[in-house]
């Protein structure tokens, strides 16, 4: 009994660490949109870059820079929330 209770709390918590990564991932690559965006890019090149964030193939320096950028970003802008900054970008045409 008890290490089924042990059991389903690992699930639980396996469940939630996998929600707020795939969350966090979606908020930096949002983030990463909105300023290609800014740029001048085109909303489909935005797209393109903006998923080449936090992937096997990408710079991991680079990520963990976009990554305090993004906070900081959301910290001015939104009082820290990481929800706002994927909304506004889903409403400019991101593709999450």
């Amino acid at each position: 009994m008890i290490f089924a209770v042990i059991l389903f709390f690992v699930f639980v918590a396996w469940v939630i660490f996998r929600a707020n990564t795939k969350r966090g991932k979606n908020f930096v690559q949002s983030f990463y949109y909105l300023s290609c965006l800014n740029e001048g890019k085109s909303p489909e090149e935005a797209n393109r870059l903006a998923h080449n964030v936090l992937t096997s193939g990408s710079d991991p320096h680079e990520d963990k820079h976009l990554t305090r950028l993004a906070s900081d970003y959301s910290q001015e802008k939104f009082n820290g929330k990481q929800l706002p900054v994927i909304q506004k970008a889903a409403s400019e045409g991101f593709i999450i």
